[in-house]
């Protein structure tokens, strides 16, 4: 009885080291430096535990937190069954959207240049870009064109969704236009110089299309806005797993859940590998991408 007990001890001890293991999680990530929040390190160890100044505010969130978010995901679905998973849970914990207007009033606390503001006061990331702007010179930049959305300008309410909306140089902005995202035939979300902005883009599109079932993605570099479709799908899928998320993203997305009333999170920066899981089999090229034989 006295070496079962003290098995039943190591087993323990063993257990315990493990669940200790897992309060930080790893990001790699291979930017350009920048003074962004953009990780340039090849690797960051995030301990969710600590503390993060999120804007003017400081906030918390630990791991068991964000586990908790997706406590009714079934991961042993994949294709369209789980991306409607991931489409209920949204709306399950989405319960209001910043709105259009109120943008400036919650980039402090998502899109602020260093943390905190110190030595940059009032600035804001300038998406594409990368660097410090203050509100002159920006406008909101639409990841997911209006044109393109279900309603249209003024009245689909993923204009009014922060996740979305981003804080650009008005001259960025308008390089981009309406087009769809691809390397080739399309715009590049990389061709400012920071090439992390494809991750970044990518895991905005996959959120969009979990926000109305009428969303989905082509393997396309143009189709029309008519049919509220994004692309390109195989570069997406390879930037996503190219430019891994970075410490930016992720104290945006606990910006959003923590200090706006929103309240809910982008499920591709928390597991990017859900991408893969949804749209990695449809069709060669995205099979080749994502490892499915």
């Amino acid at each position: 009885m006295k070496n079962h007990a003290f098995l039943l001890s190591i087993i323990a001890s063993m257990l315990l080291t493990g669940c200790q293991l897992s309060s930080s999680s790893v990001i790699s990530s291979s930017s350009n430096s920048n003074n962004s929040g953009i990780s340039s390190s090849s690797t960051i160890e995030i301990d969710k535990t600590q503390k993060y100044q999120i804007g003017d505010a400081t906030s918390s969130i630990s791991i068991k937190e964000v586990e908790n978010y997706y406590h009714d995901v079934d991961e042993y679905f994949d294709g369209n069954d789980f991306l409607t998973q991931l489409r209920m849970l949204n709306e399950n914990k989405l319960k209001n959207r910043v709105g259009y207007n109120s943008m400036w009033s919650y980039y402090g606390k998502t899109d602020y240049y260093s943390t905190p503001f110190s030595g940059t006061s009032g600035k804001f990331i300038a998406y594409y870009n990368g660097g410090a702007s203050s509100k002159t010179g920006m406008n909101r930049e639409h990841v997911w064109p209006a044109s393109r959305t279900v309603l249209g300008r003024g009245e689909d309410p993923l204009e009014d969704d922060i996740h979305m909306v981003r804080p650009t140089l008005s001259s960025d902005n308008s390089s981009r236009g309406n087009a769809l995202f691809a390397e080739q035939g399309a715009w590049d979300p990389g061709s400012l110089g920071q090439k992390q902005y494809r991750g970044d883009v990518a895991r905005i599109v996959f959120y969009c299309v979990i926000t109305n079932e009428q969303y989905g993605l082509l393997d396309v570099a143009v189709t029309s806005s008519a049919n509220h479709m994004m692309g390109k799908l195989s570069d997406l899928l390879k930037w996503n797993l190219e430019y891994p998320v970075s410490q930016s993203e992720m104290n945006r997305n606990d910006g959003i859940f923590l200090e706006t009333p929103q309240n809910n999170r982008n499920p591709f920066i928390d597991h990017p590998s859900y991408a893969c899981k949804i749209w990695g089999n449809t069709n060669e090229s995205t099979r080749s991408i994502c490892g499915i034989n």
